[in-house]
Parts: structure tokens; C-alpha cells; sequence
């Protein structure tokens, strides 16, 4: 499915496991942590900060959970080095009026240019020649994409064995996701994502209903479920996974378009599909089949 579409048909086993008995509330979408209510030091809550952040490069790295890491840079608190006609009197950390325009350091890789941002002071300074005595700022990586350069990627902990360089497609990824666009990929239920599940208390009537009736449609479905799932940190947002359980052997996608394209007309809140192994199967794929809501 397109990933721009708010009905996805990607679901993932992650690996921390579901609480089946714990329905979370509804919720309209993604959090930017722009979005949060501010904490005593004056940055909003939800926050991801050096060391969260630092562990999350590691995990999404050690785990291909790409998710997690778009969702942790969607609240990322990131250190920028500012050009020296920025500094004052004193190198260190500058506090820049809001509204100002920040130049953001470039490097080269292989002909691509990268923002330059780090997880802490530290790595930051151990990017600098030593003895250097950098000016730099500490902000929200959201609050820098609206004066992002084109066509430029990220070169995150550039001085550090865990740094990365994520590409411009990341970047543009990032930039719909802090608008609060249903980023599918964003929500993916990575290996290292952890969630928690329940079925609905006020089950979506609309919703049940077409599903039904494209089921009946389709004689290969034999069962169709529903849960309620939320990402389990900062902002985490809830949405429907619906599941789909067809007969051995045969192909479970047309039944799951046409489910998809039916939900789309009655509903534009995010909703995924995932086809379900009749036995066996990932841990989030055994509480779908068994512990969720069962419409057919």
C-alpha cells in the first residue's frame, strides 16, 4: 500500500510482549514533541535527550527497528554547532531568539550533503580539533526541519562509532510525521518497539460493518479480528490493527484490498491489516488471531 494512505496492510512482530488486557484510549494521531506540554527546564515533555537518544541509534541499529528510530528523532532534543559569526564574546552554548535564522553545518559524504546534530555536548565537542572551542545550541530537531537545506540528509554523532547518516528520504519522512501525517512506517510494530494491545471498549460499529460485509465476499476469509494497539512511549499513538485469517494456501490479497479500500470509505483515521498464519506465528500475531475483537 502506499505509505501516504491512512489504511496500511504492514504490521510487525515486535519483540517486547502485548497486554491483551490493556485497552488503550482512542487517539487522533502522531505527537510531535512540539506537541507536549513544556517541563520544569522549559523543554517540552516526551522529550528523547542525549541518552535516550544515543541508545536508540544503538537499538534501531542492532535491531533494524527503523521505526523506533523515526519516531525517537520526531521528539529528539539534538546539539548544533553554530558558524563563528554566531558566537559572542564567549564559545559555548548560545541561546538564539526565537524566530532566528541558523545557518545548519553542512558536511559531504559521497557527493550527498548532510545537517551535522548530535546527541550530546560531548560527542559534539569530540567532532571539533582539540583545543577548538565551539559555539553551539541545543533544539528540537523538529524545529529545525521548516528551514531544512534541499536535498540534504542527516549526519547524526558524525565523531562517534554509533553515529549515523540517515538520507534525505528520512528527512522528508520526518517532516510529514511531525505535521502529524500517518506515516505507516513510522508505526510499524519493529522488533524492538514495544506495545500494548486490547480489544475496544466502544467497538467502531461503521467500521465492523463493511468489514463483514467484504468478508462475506470473499468465501477464503475465515476469520477477521480487531485490536486497539499503542506504542508503549512518549506520545505513543493508539490505532486499530485489524487482522485477517484466510484459508491454507490461498491468497490472502485480494481479500485484504478490497477490506482495505472498504474501511477507507467510512473512515479516515489510521488502520492496519495484517494477514494471520492460521497456527503458530509472531507473539503480536497469536494475540490478533486469539485475544482480539472476533467480527466474522
Amino acid at each position: 500500500m502506499d505509505d501516504d494512505q491512512p489504511v496500511g496492510t504492514d504490521s510487525r512482530d515486535p519483540q517486547h510482549g502485548a497486554d491483551p488486557d490493556g485497552s488503550p484510549g482512542p487517539d487522533d494521531g502522531s505527537h510531535s514533541a512540539a506537541d507536549q506540554a513544556p517541563s520544569a527546564d522549559g523543554a517540552p515533555e516526551g522529550v528523547a535527550r542525549a541518552d535516550e537518544l544515543a541508545e536508540t541509534l544503538v537499538v534501531a541499529r542492532e535491531s533494524g527497528d527503523g521505526s523506533l528510530l523515526l519516531r525517537t528523532l520526531a521528539r529528539a532534543m539534538v546539539f548544533v554547532p553554530l558558524p563563528a559569526q554566531l558566537a559572542r564574546e564567549q564559545p559555548g552554548r548560545q541561546t538564539l531568539e526565537p524566530g532566528s535564522e541558523l545557518p545548519l553545518p553542512l558536511i559531504e559524504n559521497e557527493g550527498t550533503s548532510y545537517v551535522v546534530a548530535f546527541t550530546s555536548e560531548q560527542r559534539m565537542l569530540d567532532w571539533f580539533p582539540q583545543g577548538d572551542r565551539p559555539t553551539w545550541h541545543e533544539t528540537l530537531l523538529a524545529d529545525l526541519l521548516q528551514g531544512w537545506p534541499d536535498r540534504a540528509g542527516l549526519a547524526l554523532d558524525a565523531s562517534s562509532e554509533g553515529g549515523v547518516l540517515l538520507p534525505e528520504a528520512v528527512i522528508e519522512r520526518l517532516k510529514l510525521l511531525v505535521e502529524g501525517a500517518p506515516v505507516e512506517e513510522a508505526f510499524d510494530l519493529g522488533p524492538a518497539t514495544r506495545f500494548r494491545a486490547g480489544t475496544p471498549i466502544e467497538p467502531p460499529a461503521e467500521v465492523i460493518a463493511v468489514l463483514r460485509g467484504v468478508a462475506a465476499q470473499h468465501p477464503t476469509v475465515q476469520r477477521v479480528t480487531l485490536l486497539l494497539v499503542q506504542i508503549d512511549e512518549p506520545g505513543g499513538r493508539t490505532w486499530p490493527v485489524v487482522g485477517v485469517l484466510c484459508e491454507p494456501g490461498a491468497d490472502p490479497e485480494p481479500a485484504l484490498a478490497a477490506l482495505v479500500a472498504a474501511v477507507e470509505e467510512v473512515t479516515e483515521e489510521h488502520v492496519s491489516f495484517t494477514s494471520l498464519p492460521e497456527t503458530g506465528g509472531s507473539e503480536f500475531e497469536q494475540v490478533l488471531r486469539d485475544s482480539g475483537l472476533e467480527i466474522t
